[in-house]
């Protein structure tokens, strides 16, 4: 009898232990759903584009079209570093042209996301409404996400960011 009545409480206690455990797993996951939204939202409402790039090779390739703005940025597939110089002489403002060239210089990438994290660069682009030009502050962000055995980056994604808002409060 008490036997029996000891592996009816630990029978409990295991499912007990199971039941603990499904819940505290379901309700980390949905915090981290929670969390991979509100990082995905604020993402995507200051997101204009994002091209995959593999270095190695020089090509530039979209990545998801749901998550840009409808606008008209000549960052097309194919070669990396002639969209980058497309992009700048169409778009970026004259004053930041050179800068905008240094960030996007593929070649020099390794020494700027060495440390393999996210390299950023603020520059200013030539936005044209009906008979009117005015600047708007851009920010390019590359983030490597593969480096090859010899711990050269090889594919990095580029995200092309609006700032404008937050540096007309600085």
């Amino acid at each position: 009898r008490i036997s029996t009545l000891f592996f009816i409480v630990v029978c409990t206690l295991i499912v007990l232990f199971f039941v603990i455990i499904i819940f505290s797993t379901n309700n980390k996951f949905q915090s981290l759903q929670k969390e991979k939204d509100i990082i995905y939202d604020s993402f995507k409402n200051s997101t204009l584009l994002l091209r995959i790039i593999d270095v190695q090779k020089d090509e530039i390739k979209r990545v998801k079209n749901s998550i840009e703005r409808e606008e008209n940025i000549p960052l097309d597939d194919g070669f990396a570093q002639e969209s980058f110089a497309r992009f700048a002489r169409e778009n970026v403002c004259d004053e930041d042209r050179n800068l905008f060239r240094q960030n996007t210089d593929l070649s020099l990438l390794d020494k700027k996301v060495g440390d393999k994290k996210p390299y950023s660069f603020d520059f200013r682009v030539r936005e044209i409404n009906v008979n009117e030009v005015k600047l708007v502050w851009r920010r390019g962000v590359f983030t490597p996400i593969a480096f090859d055995n010899n711990e050269q980056v090889k594919t990095v994604i580029f995200t092309l960011q609006d700032i404008n808002k937050q540096k007309g409060f600085e």
